[in-house]
Protein backbone atom coordinates (compact mmCIF):
# COMPACT_ATOMS: atom_id res chain seq x y z
CA UNK A 1 0.00 0.00 0.00
CA UNK A 2 1.51 3.27 -0.98
CA UNK A 3 2.10 6.01 1.67
CA UNK A 4 1.10 9.20 0.20
CA UNK A 5 3.06 12.24 2.12
CA UNK A 6 1.92 16.57 1.38
CA UNK A 7 5.00 18.64 1.63
CA UNK A 8 3.87 22.07 1.53
CA UNK A 9 7.42 24.02 -0.17
CA UNK A 10 8.52 27.91 -0.66
CA UNK A 11 11.47 29.01 -0.97
CA UNK A 12 12.25 29.11 2.85
CA UNK A 13 14.96 27.12 4.47
CA UNK A 14 11.98 25.88 6.81
CA UNK A 15 10.86 24.44 3.86
CA UNK A 16 13.99 22.57 2.95
CA UNK A 17 14.31 20.98 6.68
CA UNK A 18 10.79 19.42 6.02
CA UNK A 19 12.17 17.63 2.85
CA UNK A 20 15.37 16.77 4.64
CA UNK A 21 13.11 15.10 7.12
CA UNK A 22 10.53 13.25 5.02
CA UNK A 23 13.95 12.03 2.90
CA UNK A 24 15.61 10.30 5.77
CA UNK A 25 12.58 8.40 5.85
CA UNK A 26 12.29 7.34 2.75
CA UNK A 27 14.52 4.51 3.73
CA UNK A 28 12.39 3.21 6.29
CA UNK A 29 8.66 3.68 5.21
CA UNK A 30 7.60 1.46 2.68
CA UNK A 31 5.99 2.77 -1.19
CA UNK A 32 6.86 6.35 0.04
CA UNK A 33 4.79 8.95 -2.34
CA UNK A 34 5.43 12.60 -2.25
CA UNK A 35 4.17 15.38 -3.59
CA UNK A 36 5.35 18.95 -3.30
CA UNK A 37 3.01 21.81 -3.22
CA UNK A 38 3.43 25.08 -4.35
CA UNK A 39 1.02 28.06 -3.54
CA UNK A 40 1.54 30.76 -5.68
CA UNK A 41 1.14 34.43 -4.38
CA UNK A 42 -1.98 35.34 -3.99
CA UNK A 43 -3.03 38.07 -6.39
CA UNK A 44 -4.27 42.10 -5.41
CA UNK A 45 -7.97 42.01 -4.83
CA UNK A 46 -7.43 45.89 -6.31
CA UNK A 47 -5.94 44.71 -9.27
CA UNK A 48 -8.29 41.04 -9.68
CA UNK A 49 -11.33 43.34 -9.70
CA UNK A 50 -10.14 46.34 -12.13
CA UNK A 51 -8.77 43.80 -14.55
CA UNK A 52 -12.91 42.87 -14.94
CA UNK A 53 -13.42 46.47 -16.91
CA UNK A 54 -9.90 47.33 -17.64
CA UNK A 55 -8.09 45.77 -20.40
CA UNK A 56 -4.68 46.91 -19.31
CA UNK A 57 -5.31 45.62 -15.92
CA UNK A 58 -6.03 42.96 -17.07
CA UNK A 59 -3.23 42.36 -19.36
CA UNK A 60 -0.97 43.12 -16.70
CA UNK A 61 -2.68 40.52 -14.64
CA UNK A 62 -2.36 38.04 -16.57
CA UNK A 63 1.71 38.38 -16.99
CA UNK A 64 1.58 38.59 -13.56
CA UNK A 65 0.01 35.34 -13.32
CA UNK A 66 2.31 33.66 -15.76
CA UNK A 67 5.23 34.84 -13.95
CA UNK A 68 4.32 33.57 -10.83
CA UNK A 69 3.40 30.32 -12.32
CA UNK A 70 6.70 30.37 -13.99
CA UNK A 71 8.66 31.13 -10.61
CA UNK A 72 6.54 28.51 -8.66
CA UNK A 73 7.72 25.89 -11.59
CA UNK A 74 11.21 26.81 -11.16
CA UNK A 75 11.20 26.56 -7.18
CA UNK A 76 9.29 23.02 -7.19
CA UNK A 77 11.83 21.30 -10.40
CA UNK A 78 14.49 22.67 -7.70
CA UNK A 79 12.51 20.86 -5.06
CA UNK A 80 12.32 17.79 -6.97
CA UNK A 81 16.23 17.47 -7.74
CA UNK A 82 16.74 18.09 -3.90
CA UNK A 83 14.01 15.50 -2.80
CA UNK A 84 15.42 13.05 -4.82
CA UNK A 85 18.81 13.58 -3.02
CA UNK A 86 17.70 13.09 0.08
CA UNK A 87 15.86 9.92 -0.20
CA UNK A 88 12.28 8.82 -2.59
CA UNK A 89 13.13 7.28 -5.94
CA UNK A 90 12.49 10.10 -8.93
CA UNK A 91 9.37 8.58 -10.13
CA UNK A 92 7.50 8.67 -6.78
CA UNK A 93 8.46 12.32 -6.39
CA UNK A 94 4.89 14.41 -7.51
CA UNK A 95 5.10 18.02 -7.89
CA UNK A 96 2.40 20.51 -7.87
CA UNK A 97 1.30 24.31 -8.49
CA UNK A 98 -1.70 26.33 -7.99
CA UNK A 99 -2.85 29.37 -7.78
CA UNK A 100 -3.89 30.94 -4.77
CA UNK A 101 -7.55 31.12 -4.17
CA UNK A 102 -8.28 31.61 -0.35
CA UNK A 103 -6.35 31.39 2.74
CA UNK A 104 -2.72 29.84 1.94
CA UNK A 105 -3.47 26.66 4.74
CA UNK A 106 -6.86 25.95 3.31
CA UNK A 107 -5.48 25.90 -0.15
CA UNK A 108 -2.83 23.44 1.51
CA UNK A 109 -5.91 21.48 3.48
CA UNK A 110 -8.38 21.14 0.27
CA UNK A 111 -6.16 19.53 -1.83
CA UNK A 112 -4.48 17.53 0.41
CA UNK A 113 -8.07 15.86 1.27
CA UNK A 114 -9.51 15.63 -2.15
CA UNK A 115 -6.39 13.93 -3.18
CA UNK A 116 -6.74 11.66 0.34
CA UNK A 117 -2.83 12.39 1.33
CA UNK A 118 -1.88 10.30 4.27
CA UNK A 119 -0.26 13.47 5.72
CA UNK A 120 0.46 16.93 5.76
CA UNK A 121 4.62 18.03 6.08
CA UNK A 122 5.12 21.55 6.51
CA UNK A 123 8.09 23.25 8.19
CA UNK A 124 8.24 25.97 11.18
CA UNK A 125 9.67 29.06 10.96
CA UNK A 126 12.00 29.97 14.31
CA UNK A 127 9.24 31.84 15.89
CA UNK A 128 9.51 34.87 18.66
CA UNK A 129 7.69 34.07 21.84
CA UNK A 130 5.33 36.71 20.88
CA UNK A 131 4.60 35.23 17.67
CA UNK A 132 4.45 31.62 19.19
CA UNK A 133 1.82 32.43 21.60
CA UNK A 134 -0.49 33.97 18.65
CA UNK A 135 0.58 31.67 16.36
CA UNK A 136 -0.46 33.31 13.46
CA UNK A 137 1.80 31.47 10.67
CA UNK A 138 0.39 29.49 7.70
CA UNK A 139 1.96 25.96 9.82
CA UNK A 140 -0.01 27.73 12.86
CA UNK A 141 -3.15 27.74 10.58
CA UNK A 142 -2.57 24.30 9.49
CA UNK A 143 -2.24 22.89 13.25
CA UNK A 144 -5.89 24.20 13.96
CA UNK A 145 -7.62 23.36 10.99
CA UNK A 146 -6.00 20.11 10.11
CA UNK A 147 -9.14 18.06 11.96
CA UNK A 148 -9.03 15.08 9.36
CA UNK A 149 -5.55 14.96 8.29
CA UNK A 150 -2.33 14.21 10.44
CA UNK A 151 0.14 17.45 10.48
CA UNK A 152 3.52 16.67 10.72
CA UNK A 153 5.40 20.05 11.53
CA UNK A 154 9.55 19.87 11.12
CA UNK A 155 11.50 22.41 13.51
CA UNK A 156 15.23 22.80 12.72
CA UNK A 157 17.64 20.26 12.13
CA UNK A 158 15.46 17.06 13.19
CA UNK A 159 18.97 14.50 13.94
CA UNK A 160 17.44 12.08 15.87
CA UNK A 161 15.51 9.19 14.39
CA UNK A 162 13.95 7.88 17.72
CA UNK A 163 10.07 8.13 18.16
CA UNK A 164 7.79 9.34 21.38
CA UNK A 165 4.31 9.01 21.43
CA UNK A 166 2.80 10.98 23.98
CA UNK A 167 -0.50 8.83 25.47
CA UNK A 168 -2.91 9.20 27.78
CA UNK A 169 -5.45 5.82 27.05
CA UNK A 170 -7.80 7.95 24.59
CA UNK A 171 -9.15 7.11 21.43
CA UNK A 172 -7.02 10.00 20.35
CA UNK A 173 -3.77 8.09 21.04
CA UNK A 174 -4.99 4.87 19.50
CA UNK A 175 -5.51 6.96 16.49
CA UNK A 176 -1.95 8.29 16.49
CA UNK A 177 -1.05 4.60 17.30
CA UNK A 178 -2.51 3.96 13.63
CA UNK A 179 -1.25 6.57 12.37
CA UNK A 180 2.14 4.74 13.13
CA UNK A 181 1.52 1.77 12.53
CA UNK A 182 0.44 2.61 8.98
CA UNK A 183 2.74 4.53 8.00
CA UNK A 184 5.87 2.19 9.42
CA UNK A 185 3.95 -0.90 8.26
CA UNK A 186 6.50 -4.02 8.55
CA UNK A 187 9.60 -1.79 9.50
CA UNK A 188 11.74 -3.79 11.97
CA UNK A 189 14.76 -1.59 12.73
CA UNK A 190 12.10 1.28 14.01
CA UNK A 191 11.34 1.84 17.93
CA UNK A 192 8.25 3.34 19.68
CA UNK A 193 8.01 4.51 23.10
CA UNK A 194 5.23 5.50 24.58
CA UNK A 195 4.83 7.37 27.33
CA UNK A 196 1.78 8.82 29.87
CA UNK A 197 2.43 11.51 32.40
CA UNK A 198 0.34 10.70 35.47
CA UNK A 199 -1.27 14.29 36.69
CA UNK A 200 -1.85 15.14 40.17
CA UNK A 201 -5.69 15.14 40.37
CA UNK A 202 -5.04 16.92 43.82
CA UNK A 203 -3.61 20.33 41.85
CA UNK A 204 -7.47 20.87 41.29
CA UNK A 205 -8.15 20.82 44.88
CA UNK A 206 -7.69 24.17 46.66
CA UNK A 207 -8.97 22.87 50.23
CA UNK A 208 -7.36 20.17 52.02
CA UNK A 209 -9.41 18.67 54.44
CA UNK A 210 -7.34 15.26 56.51
CA UNK A 211 -5.47 14.68 53.81
CA UNK A 212 -7.89 14.62 50.58
CA UNK A 213 -5.05 15.68 48.27
CA UNK A 214 -2.67 12.45 48.99
CA UNK A 215 -5.86 10.46 48.72
CA UNK A 216 -7.30 11.95 45.23
CA UNK A 217 -3.09 11.90 44.16
CA UNK A 218 -3.06 8.02 45.19
CA UNK A 219 -6.51 6.82 43.65
CA UNK A 220 -5.76 9.64 40.39
CA UNK A 221 -2.64 7.14 40.26
CA UNK A 222 -4.06 4.22 40.48
CA UNK A 223 -6.83 5.08 38.08
CA UNK A 224 -4.41 6.39 35.39
CA UNK A 225 -2.17 3.07 35.81
CA UNK A 226 -5.05 1.14 35.34
CA UNK A 227 -6.65 3.05 31.91
CA UNK A 228 -3.03 3.14 30.21
CA UNK A 229 -2.33 -0.92 31.05
CA UNK A 230 -5.61 -1.45 29.12
CA UNK A 231 -4.53 1.49 26.51
CA UNK A 232 -0.86 -0.67 26.17
CA UNK A 233 -2.83 -3.92 25.67
CA UNK A 234 -4.81 -2.47 22.54
CA UNK A 235 -2.59 -0.67 21.58
CA UNK A 236 0.05 -3.31 20.96
CA UNK A 237 -2.97 -5.17 18.97
CA UNK A 238 -2.62 -2.08 16.33
CA UNK A 239 1.13 -2.56 16.11
CA UNK A 240 0.51 -6.50 16.09
CA UNK A 241 -1.46 -5.87 13.02
CA UNK A 242 0.82 -3.17 11.21
CA UNK A 243 3.39 -5.94 11.37
CA UNK A 244 5.46 -4.26 14.34
CA UNK A 245 6.81 -6.81 16.54
CA UNK A 246 6.34 -6.35 20.52
CA UNK A 247 9.87 -5.79 21.79
CA UNK A 248 10.04 -2.61 18.76
CA UNK A 249 7.67 -1.02 21.85
CA UNK A 250 8.27 0.30 24.97
CA UNK A 251 5.93 2.08 27.87
CA UNK A 252 7.04 4.44 30.44
CA UNK A 253 4.76 5.82 33.03
CA UNK A 254 5.82 9.01 33.96
CA UNK A 255 5.38 10.12 37.93
CA UNK A 256 2.86 12.21 39.19
CA UNK A 257 3.80 15.92 37.39
CA UNK A 258 1.87 19.37 37.34
CA UNK A 259 1.71 19.71 34.03
CA UNK A 260 1.78 17.10 31.07
CA UNK A 261 2.92 19.75 28.56
CA UNK A 262 6.48 20.36 30.18
CA UNK A 263 6.39 16.84 31.20
CA UNK A 264 6.35 15.66 27.91
CA UNK A 265 8.83 18.17 26.16
CA UNK A 266 11.43 17.65 28.80
CA UNK A 267 11.33 13.79 28.12
CA UNK A 268 11.78 14.32 24.30
CA UNK A 269 14.21 16.61 25.04
CA UNK A 270 16.18 14.51 27.67
CA UNK A 271 16.57 11.45 25.58
CA UNK A 272 17.00 12.87 22.19
CA UNK A 273 14.07 12.31 20.54
CA UNK A 274 13.54 13.03 17.10
CA UNK A 275 10.28 12.82 16.34
CA UNK A 276 7.19 13.48 18.80
CA UNK A 277 3.92 12.29 18.00
CA UNK A 278 0.78 13.22 19.71
CA UNK A 279 -3.47 12.70 19.08
CA UNK A 280 -5.39 15.77 18.93
CA UNK A 281 -7.98 15.37 21.65
CA UNK A 282 -6.99 13.43 24.60
CA UNK A 283 -9.27 12.05 27.68
CA UNK A 284 -10.31 15.51 29.13
CA UNK A 285 -11.99 18.27 26.31
CA UNK A 286 -8.56 20.09 27.50
CA UNK A 287 -5.82 17.83 26.90
CA UNK A 288 -5.29 17.93 23.71
CA UNK A 289 -7.08 20.55 22.29
CA UNK A 290 -5.82 23.43 24.88
CA UNK A 291 -3.18 23.86 27.35
CA UNK A 292 -1.13 21.00 26.71
CA UNK A 293 -1.07 20.80 22.85
CA UNK A 294 0.09 24.83 22.80
CA UNK A 295 2.86 24.09 25.23
CA UNK A 296 3.97 20.99 23.14
CA UNK A 297 3.64 22.66 19.59
CA UNK A 298 5.14 25.48 21.07
CA UNK A 299 8.26 24.50 22.98
CA UNK A 300 8.81 21.26 20.13
CA UNK A 301 12.11 22.40 18.94
CA UNK A 302 14.80 20.30 16.73
CA UNK A 303 12.33 18.12 16.32
CA UNK A 304 9.31 16.89 13.97
CA UNK A 305 6.21 17.05 15.97
CA UNK A 306 3.17 15.00 14.23
CA UNK A 307 -0.19 15.79 15.54
CA UNK A 308 -2.63 13.08 14.46
CA UNK A 309 -6.47 14.10 14.95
Amino acid sequence: MDRKILIAVDHSPAASKAMQYVGALAPTVANLHVTLLHIQPALSQYLTEEAKHDPAARQEMETLMRQNAEDSGQLLADCRLRMARWGPQPERIQVVSLPRRQDLAKDILDYAQVQRQDAIVAGRRGLSRLQSALMGSTTANLMDHSSLLPLWVVDGEVASERILVAVDGSESSLRAVDHLGFIFHGCPGVRFDLFHVIPRLSETCVIDPQGARTKLDKLGERGARHCVDHFYSRAMERFAAAGIAGDQVRLTIAPRMRAAGPGIIAQARKEGYGTLVIGRRGLSPSFFTGSVSRYVINHASNMALWVVP
